[in-house]
């Protein structure tokens, strides 16, 4: 086990005392986590301001290892709406956090992240081509919006932005879900302008 965790990067052996210590790859994990926690106490405001606006589900994700990881949630307040975990994971191909996050990447990571993880279906509309994922995502990077109309779920309906960096960079996203009784198009028109702009005061 030792052994494993040495050529991992998780410990360190001194040569001369033969005695183990943490490794730097511990201090990198660590940098991920304190990173996100800074990053969640600065976007929860305006996760509260739009949740509060519209009353339906509000997310931030990260991606990691090509999933998408919600880090931070504020609930809807109607009786039928998202489920949906801190902590949890779902595919980024069919999630509007995760397609405007694909959209950040180069398309040798993109290719790389379907390689490992597969483009599965799970419905009608979910996207299972590379071909026609490469194509939304450069429609998500022109818009600078990325749309889940039940891709991931019948009757589930998602729009999400991208948070930048200084650089640039996509680091993370934000989005609103809800069922799509009630996000009809007039309604998610005003949600949409709402997520972009909440994003880029971010």
């Amino acid at each position: 086990l030792i052994s494993t965790l040495e050529q991992s990067g998780y410990v360190s052996q001194d040569q001369t005392t033969g005695l183990y210590s943490l490794g730097l790859k511990l201090f990198e994990l660590g940098q991920i986590v304190y990173e996100s926690m800074d990053l969640r106490s600065i976007v929860m405001p305006f996760l509260l301001e739009i949740g509060k606006k519209y009353e339906e589900t509000v997310h931030l994700a990260v991606l990691s290892t090509g999933e998408v990881v919600y880090i931070e949630k504020v609930d809807s307040t109607h009786s039928i709406r998202i489920i949906s975990n801190i902590g949890g994971r779902n595919p980024a191909h069919c999630t509007g956090v995760g397609k405007v996050m694909l959209a950040g990447l180069s398309e040798k990571e993109l290719e790389r992240i379907v390689i490992q993880k597969g483009l599965r279906r799970f419905t009608e509309k979910t996207i299972t081509d590379l071909s026609e994922l490469k194509r939304q995502l450069e429609l998500i990077r022109i818009r600078g919006y990325a749309v889940d109309d039940e891709e991931i779920e019948v009757g589930l309906r998602c729009v999400a932005a991208p948070i930048k960096n200084h650089k640039g960079e996509t680091i993370a996203s934000i989005s609103i879900s809800g069922p799509i009784g009630r996000m009809d198009d007039i309604r998610f028109n005003g949600i949409t302008r709402d997520i972009v702009d909440t994003a880029d005061r971010i």
